[in-house]
Parts: C-alpha cells; structure tokens; sequence
C-alpha cells in the first residue's frame, strides 16, 4: 500500500469512529431510507427571522425532560445544572474530536501523525463516555433514583431524535 492509500484507509478509520459518537445529526443522517422522497432529507426553511436560542432550547429541553422522566421540581432542580454541565462538556468534546477527524481530510499527515490522532480521538471518546457516567454517580449521589436516571436518558434521546426529525421534517418511524 502507498502512503495515500494508508492515508485514505486512515480517514475512513477516523471518520468512522467518530461517527460512532451519539449525535443526533450524525447518528440520524446515517439511516437513509429508500422510500423517502429525496428532498425530506433537505435542512428546513427559514420562514421569516428563524435563530438559534440556546436559552429557548435549553428550556424546551428541561420541559420536555422533566414531562417524560416524571421529575418532580426538587429533582428537576438536582438534574438540570449537572445534565447542562455534562452536555457542554461533551459538546467540547465532541468539536475537538470532529476538528481531529476533519485534520486527516485537509492535511497531508504520515501513517505515525494519523496513529497519534487516532488514539487521541479513543482517548477523547473514551472521556466523553466517562462525562455520562459521572453524571449518573452525581445523581445517583444526590439521591435520584437509577428509574429516574434511565427515564431521562431516554428522554434525552426521544428529545434529540424529535428535533432532528422535526429540522428535516422527516415522517415518523
């Protein structure tokens, strides 16, 4: 093999692995469906001034949460800080791994720099697992049941898979 082959290899490798991360555009963009008319997969339009507001979404998240895991106030107040804190931290992450993945694509790196920047991206991975798990030991710690905790888990991904299916206007499975 040439160094652009092991370079390429090395890409697909790096692009893969961080493909593997939870991400609700990245994990959603991956399932295509055949019998999907070709434009559902096209962004939304802006109707009007439309913005991103972080403190609107954060709001619709802890709204949504809190209906669907069934969290009283006192556990909201518990959850939210700490649930806030662990997706900031894994958003971070999440940048510094995609910038690692994107480096392969854009720069002419040897077979050893791509080793390095592969292990550097388990590592991060491996770091962005260890935010949820500390975020459950924190939980767990203040004295939130592990019932609870798994009901936002999964309303966190209920939540992230809605709005990606809802900015894509793709029909429900």
């Amino acid at each position: 093999m040439n160094s652009k082959m092991i370079r390429k290899a090395a890409a697909l490798l790096a692009m893969t692995l961080a493909l593997a991360l939870p991400c609700p555009l990245t994990l959603q963009a991956q399932r295509h469906n055949p019998h999907q008319a070709p434009h559902a997969a096209q962004p939304a339009p802006h109707r009007g001034k439309r913005h991103f507001n972080p403190t609107e979404f954060r709001q619709k998240v802890r709204t949504f949460i809190t209906r669907e895991a069934a969290l009283t106030q006192a556990e909201a107040d518990i959850v939210f800080p700490l649930f806030f804190e662990m997706k900031d931290a894994q958003r971070q992450l999440k940048h510094r791994i995609d910038n690692a993945c994107r480096r392969v694509c854009t720069e002419n790196l040897s077979e050893r720099d791509c080793q390095r920047l592969l292990e550097e991206v388990q590592r991060m991975q491996r770091q962005f697992a260890e935010y949820d798990a500390t975020f459950c030991k924190k939980l767990r710690q203040r004295g939130i049941p592990a019932s609870k905790i798994l009901r936002i888990k999964a309303a966190d991904e209920k939540f992230r898979r809605s709005t990606f299916r809802n900015a894509t206007h793709q029909p429900r499975k």
